[in-house]
């Protein structure tokens, strides 16, 4: 809808394999998940990729918590209009390519 090619995983655990695969230039990823949440994925990654611009979505942690632990270009909370998401997806690329 917005122009970018999506790919989706079930878990956080076949997200990052997916990411072994072919990383690519941005991640949302969902607080809740099976297996692992959202923060333990973030954090996994920035360990292997720490460029990648990552937007983590949320309906259930504090935004203000969850920007203060960790190294995010974006957080989106939950419930969001798609103009919401594509000005975080702009703002976490923007944030990532002028880094």
């Amino acid at each position: 809808m917005l122009g970018h090619e999506v790919s989706q995983a079930a878990s956080g655990q076949d997200g990052l394999s997916l990411l072994e695969a072919a990383a690519p230039y941005l991640l949302i990823v969902d607080f809740a998940m099976p297996g692992m949440n959202g923060v333990e994925v973030v954090l996994a990654v920035r360990r292997r990729w720490p460029e990648l611009a990552i937007i983590l979505a949320t309906g259930y942690a504090n935004k203000e918590t969850v920007e203060k632990m960790m190294d995010l270009d974006q957080v989106l909370k939950k419930p969001f209009r798609i103009d919401d998401l594509d000005f975080a997806v702009r703002s976490a690329l923007k944030t990532k390519l002028a880094g």
